[in-house]
């Protein structure tokens, strides 16, 4: 064969470096062999195949990136998009081995999987199970104890819990209750500093020290039904009066009223209000505003840098928790 003849080697479909490799390899001995011209043409061979590797690759990302956004909107609407993250998973492991048609392959599974994804509104609605909570104030502390109650003969699975408090505490962490096993419970507790600017619990201009009112709630969960119901104690030797309790239910369920009103709680006493519950509809279902759904193809490369991290980790927040089971 002599220099001017085309250099035509055998490359697979797939995008394989182990080709770029190989062409490297056959430069080398052209070159040391007094070849320059086939050692060019081989060179340029390798080339052209590490650049459409890093296109690839940077449309890869791109999409891992537009799939993970869109998981994660219909995962905090209330959809089970688990089969769609085991998709999402196997990309990712497919993009990083530098097998990115196969990539695109379970990136568009993964889209599908999401056309599919079934409407859950609240992880347990469906169960058997009671979230308690009591809020009270002491030693300058505000004190949220959470227990969540399984009444199934199954386990929970893992639990997160992230509780909504107003702004004036400091960010709350998400936590792992781990797996609730059948006919047990797990509880936390938070001992939260409230900035003492914008916290008052009193009566007149005075404030209630210590545990002058308490706060208990029990989300009631079964089989597709459930109702919330607000304690407020009055621990003092005031009357409470006009007091407003929120429905504060965790997302995917609503209430039948968003407030309700206790007009009188003599000292030392208690009353209590509650809220019917039901499963909330969704925002936004999947595929709405024309969005393509299969993209894997059609995105063209912008040029933009792309770090290999695909998620950020959260920073530590500045607050004590302390987590007991009873086995």
């Amino acid at each position: 064969m002599t220099e001017e003849e085309e250099v035509v080697m055998e490359v697979s479909e797939e995008i394989n470096l182990d080709d770029a490799l190989l062409y490297l390899k056959e430069a080398e001995r052209e070159l040391v062999g007094g070849s320059l011209l086939r050692s060019s043409k081989l060179s340029k061979k390798a080339r052209e195949i590490l650049q459409r590797a890093g296109e690839q690759h940077r449309r890869t990302i791109k999409n891992l990136r537009k799939l993970l956004e869109r998981m994660m909107t219909m995962r905090e609407g209330g959809y089970d998009i688990s089969r769609a993250e085991e998709l999402f998973e196997e990309a990712v492991k497919s993009a990083y081995s530098f097998r990115y048609r196969q990539a695109e392959g379970k990136l568009n599974e993964a889209w599908e999987a999401l056309q599919r994804a079934e409407y859950i509104p609240f992880p347990l609605w469906e169960k058997d199970v009671m979230i308690k909570s009591i809020i009270y104030y002491e030693d300058g502390l505000v004190y949220y104890k959470i227990r969540v109650e399984n009444y199934e003969n199954y386990p929970l699975g893992e639990i997160l819990l992230k509780p909504a408090l107003p702004d004036y505490f400091d960010g709350v962490e998400e936590i792992n209750l781990g797996e609730v096993g059948p006919k047990e419970y797990h509880e936390v507790v938070y001992r939260l500093r409230p900035r003492v600017e914008d916290w008052s619990v009193g009566v007149d201009g005075r404030l209630l020290k210590e545990n002058g009112v308490m706060v208990k709630t029990g989300l009631y969960l079964k089989r597709g039904e459930g109702m919330y119901e607000v304690k407020v104690e009055n621990n003092s030797d005031s009357i409470l009066r006009d007091v407003v309790v929120y429905a504060n239910v965790p997302p995917g369920l609503k209430t039948d009223e968003p407030e309700k009103v206790i007009s009188y709680i003599p000292p030392f006493g208690s009353e209590t209000v509650v809220f019917e519950i039901s499963a909330a509809p969704p925002e936004r279902p999947p595929g709405e505003e024309g969005e393509e759904e299969l993209v894997m193809v059609q995105v063209e490369d912008e040029g933009e840098e792309f770090s290999e991290s695909l998620l950020t980790d959260n920073d530590e927040e500045d607050f004590e928790v302390e987590t007991d089971e009873e086995e």
